[in-house]
């Protein structure tokens, strides 16, 4: 039943008016009363639909597209609701110039995907709250840290010191806070995450409900392309049991006009 539908409660409530009793109808939301516990009750998967834009509709190219994402959870509640928080929820746009190929990633190939420890452990962290993949908010992008550092271990860990300890001073003015609930082995699967895609020119992530993403101009040597959008939300999980929580997510393709 939707949370937009209320159960009818009728109670009696004694008001001290004279004494005298006065009957009172309210109405308390569905989900309120009948909100599944989490204590010790299965944990059912998120239900995650992209809204806006259509499924295998179209776009332009060389412009701005808008998305909207609703996300409902037996336990966690509804997105539209504010109970599941916008930043919670991801959105991942990729473009795929061979449309025979993007097919395949359709399905259990995003699945998978998404089930990458590294891209999990940055989605459940703060990273884009700061930084976006490739434009530069408060601290730089995660391409520019990609391209100025290589892959080794040596640069993985000093940099996952960083994010677990904090830093200034490094890329200007601006200070990273610290993230001391990252154990070591976390922050480092994080930091070789970001550093394996974040230069992927194809790809690109977004955190919210709500948002836009850039569409690329016409290639010169393609005669057409389609975009992936995949949301996803991993949901909080049963308490006590950080590692049960599951996710949820929806796949569209939009093709080119």
């Amino acid at each position: 039943m939707s949370s937009y539908k209320h159960v009818l409660v009728t109670g009696i409530i004694t008001l001290c008016i004279g004494y005298v009793p006065v009957s009172a109808i309210y109405f308390l939301p569905y989900k309120t009363l009948f909100k599944a516990d989490k204590t010790n009750s299965e944990n059912h998967p998120p239900v995650v639909k992209i809204i806006t834009p259509a499924a295998n509709s179209f776009f332009n190219w060389n412009s701005s597209m808008e998305y909207t994402i609703k996300v409902s959870d037996v336990e966690d509640g509804e997105s539209e609701q504010l109970e599941i928080t916008s930043n919670e929820v991801f959105l991942e746009v990729m473009y795929v110039a061979d449309t025979s190929s993007a097919k395949n990633y359709v399905g259990k190939t995003a699945q998978s995907h998404f089930e990458s420890p590294g891209l999990q452990l940055f989605m459940k962290a703060d990273c884009l709250n700061c930084h976006a993949i490739k434009t530069s908010v408060q601290g730089p992008s995660f391409q520019d840290i990609a391209r100025k550092y290589p892959k080794t271990p040596a640069t993985i860990k000093t940099l996952a010191d960083r994010v677990i300890d904090g830093s200034s001073g490094v890329w200007g003015i601006s200070a990273m806070a610290s993230h001391p609930d990252l154990t070591q082995a976390q922050a480092e699967q994080i930091i070789q995450w970001v550093l394996e895609n974040a230069q992927d020119p194809n790809r690109n992530y977004f955190s919210g409900t709500k948002g836009s993403f850039q569409i690329r101009a016409r290639p010169a040597t393609e005669k057409e392309g389609v975009y992936i959008l995949t949301a996803t939300y991993t949901d909080r999980g049963i308490k006590g049991r950080p590692q049960s929580g599951k996710n949820g997510l929806h796949t569209i393709m939009l093709r080119s006009k």
